[in-house]
């Protein structure tokens, strides 16, 4: 489980089957998406997923998989994955529609990578995202990633929107996945680094303040 300031990411739980697949039967949230995530999104493939994510965690297989909460609310608004904890681990996550706009995608993804590196396993992650979701690609570089050119072949799968529209009347060759991005985590600690530095100052200033009072 980790914990950030509005929401705590922790394993899934059969109970969040139905809000789970409200997020991913959207096609707007979908789209943005691999073809891992079918369209339309059913209760089957919602089950398949959870079933999956929970014994990939209790046996530490292949992927990491967290479920993203709502402290206040317990609401169930996305989901973050690794792809594997491996020297370089690829990392996904996904906000259900409603929540958009509220900085969720950047605080989850920026206690998930601290994690990742924390974990002493992990020296890159890399993360895939659409040329036209540019809110993804802004949240991915104030986390601190560089665009890497050309997605890897290693890396390259089908995405939920490479050639059609939800009408399926116009094409959309920037759609899913198809810009690649990095971050080492030498990067990521000079990118952390200011941010640790304007903390340590605050809570100086604020201990000389308290010395003042007394």
């Amino acid at each position: 489980m980790i914990k950030t300031k509005r929401f705590i990411l922790r394993d899934y739980r059969e109970k969040d089957l139905e809000d789970h697949v409200v997020i991913l039967d959207n096609f707007e949230v979908a789209r943005w998406l691999s073809s891992s995530i079918p369209i339309p999104y059913t209760k089957r493939d919602g089950r398949k997923f959870i079933a999956s994510a929970i014994n990939d965690n209790v046996h530490k297989i292949t992927n990491f998989t967290l479920a993203i909460e709502n402290k206040a609310t317990g609401k169930h608004v996305g989901g973050v994955k690794f792809f594997g904890l491996q020297k370089e681990t690829e990392i996904g996550y996904w906000i259900g529609e409603e929540f958009w706009g509220q900085g969720i995608g950047y605080e989850v993804l920026a206690a998930m990578i601290k994690y990742g590196f924390k974990t002493g396993k992990i020296e890159e992650i890399v993360a895939q995202t659409a040329e036209d979701n540019e809110a993804s690609k802004a949240i991915l570089r104030k986390a601190g990633f560089k665009e890497a050119g050309e997605i890897p072949k290693e890396y390259a799968r089908p995405s939920n929107s490479p050639s059609m529209s939800k009408d399926n009347s116009e094409i959309n060759s920037r759609g899913g996945c198809s810009v690649f991005f990095r971050l080492s985590l030498i990067k990521w600690k000079k990118h952390t680094q200011p941010a640790k530095k304007k903390t340590i100052a605050k809570k100086t200033l604020a201990k000389k303040t308290m010395a003042k009072g007394k």
